[in-house]
């Protein structure tokens, strides 16, 4: 594992699952810190421009039975394929370095839900 500090962009103090992120980094024993924190969605996107966004983690949660895809970009081509999240049950993809699946580079990954869902997302910009 590098030593080289993983810099953040999240959510604001009080973003849904910001503290857990914050918790998993420190039980794997990883430096970070938070390089841009954004109060809305475009204003996080917008952080990462030109970067492609590699996926290498997700906890997806569902009350009632959804579906959810991750595009690469608004119009995009499905990058995860569609997931099926069972009633009050989920999928959850541990961290994993090489990652799942990523953008283009300068493409946003925009996430569609048949239902609500709530979620937490790691990533790196490559």
């Amino acid at each position: 594992m590098s030593d080289e500090a993983l810099p953040l962009v999240c959510f604001p103090a009080g973003g849904l699952y910001r503290e857990a992120m914050f918790a998993q980094l420190e039980r794997e024993g990883r430096r970070w810190f938070v390089a841009f924190s954004g109060s809305s969605l475009q204003s996080v996107v917008a952080a990462v421009a030109g970067k492609a966004i590699r996926v290498t983690g997700f906890r997806l949660r569902a009350a009632s039975a959804a579906t959810a895809s991750f595009l690469n970009g608004s119009a995009g081509a499905s990058r995860s394929g569609v997931l099926r999240l069972p009633a009050n049950g989920g999928i959850d993809l541990g961290f994993a370095t090489q990652g799942y699946f990523q953008t283009n580079p300068g493409v946003a990954l925009v996430v569609t839900t048949s239902a609500a869902i709530t979620g937490l997302l790691t990533y790196t910009l490559v």
